[in-house]
């Protein structure tokens, strides 16, 4: 047997309602050799089951105690055979021709992360799916700084080369929620080239309920602040804060700053910290209002009057 120029890790969690249309959307890639991991991360709903019962030997099953997303991607990338990374989500899909494009334009410009677009999508209680907005935005020349900001794309739209993965040596346990993101940023830290693909190349699920960022903000905030405070950590340690990395730490920590005033002051004031550090007396450029309140009385009054205004608002709201 050939060896798979592509392998796709799938972890899974009592995913039996939907993961087999993951499954099927990887083995219906043509023009590339493929094998597909499936590992399933202590699973009570007999999603393994499913899984042997509806796809035998096309798919390589590895069952494993309940620890977690990273550590399932892990344990799938030990096991992997091929040139080129896959790691999809149990309730995303994969667009066809997907690994033909991505691995033509890594081998064609010599990359180590192809990415492109994707497009958001609903599951129906009939099993159909409802399209949402498609997201396809260029990361741009410094992917360090624009991956740790403003840049996020789920895992189905990337394809990583091996030997990046290699480099980077697995996904971070300890940040539930944007584990994908800051993996993204350790491929770009270790020199990883990133080469764009044109068009859509998979299918990001939606949650009715909204995604995990939306649905435990706290959990998210708390992922994001640990991740900048890591990351600024690396970079002192490995060349120092140029004054691009530090914009790019500003706008981290202010993003925490600015989502947790009102719900979590613990975080806010552990951000607000971390801004003052790198920049004493820093004021905020958005929103204008907040900006201009904040060249006034400073940063954290203004979010405390900000704050006034928002509950006023609510009360005017409900009255």
């Amino acid at each position: 047997m050939e060896r798979p120029e592509v392998s796709v890790v799938i972890p899974c969690h009592n995913a039996a309602g939907w993961v087999g249309e993951a499954v099927r959307s990887a083995l219906d890639q043509a023009g590339v050799r493929r094998e597909v991991i499936v590992v399933d991360d202590g699973s009570t709903d007999g999603t393994a089951e499913k899984i042997e019962e509806i796809f035998g030997e096309r798919v390589h099953l590895i069952r494993s105690g309940h620890a977690g997303v990273s550590r399932a991607r892990t344990l799938g990338t030990e096991r992997a055979m091929g040139d080129f990374l896959q790691y999809l989500d149990s309730d995303d899909l994969l667009a066809p021709g997907k690994f033909y494009r991505q691995v033509e334009a890594l081998r064609e410009k010599g990359g180590e992360v192809a990415y492109g677009g994707w497009q958001e999508f609903v599951r129906e209680e009939d099993g159909r799916h409802r399209m949402g907005a498609v997201r396809d935005e260029g990361i741009g020349e410094r992917s360090e700084t624009a991956l740790l900001t403003r840049f996020w794309s789920p895992p189905a739209a990337y394809l990583f080369a091996r030997r990046i993965v290699e480099k980077v040596g697995g996904w971070h346990p300890e940040l539930p929620v944007i584990q994908d993101a800051r993996f993204a940023w350790e491929c770009a830290r270790r020199g990883g080239r990133f080469v764009r693909t044109p068009g859509v190349t998979a299918f990001y699920h939606r949650n009715a309920g909204g995604s995990l960022s939306t649905r435990d903000r706290r959990a998210f905030l708390s992922d994001c602040l640990r991740n900048a405070v890591e990351v600024q950590g690396i970079w002192e340690q490995e060349g120092g804060v140029s004054p691009e990395r530090r914009r790019a730490l500003l706008e981290a920590f202010a993003h925490v700053a600015r989502g947790s005033f009102d719900p979590f002051p613990d975080l806010f004031e552990a951000a607000w910290r971390r801004l003052e550090a790198l920049s004493p007396n820093w004021r905020p450029d958005v929103p204008p209002a907040l900006a201009l309140l904040s060249r006034c009385i400073g940063y954290r009054r203004a979010e405390r009057v900000a704050s006034i205004v928002r509950r006023l608002k609510g009360e005017e709201g409900r009255s």
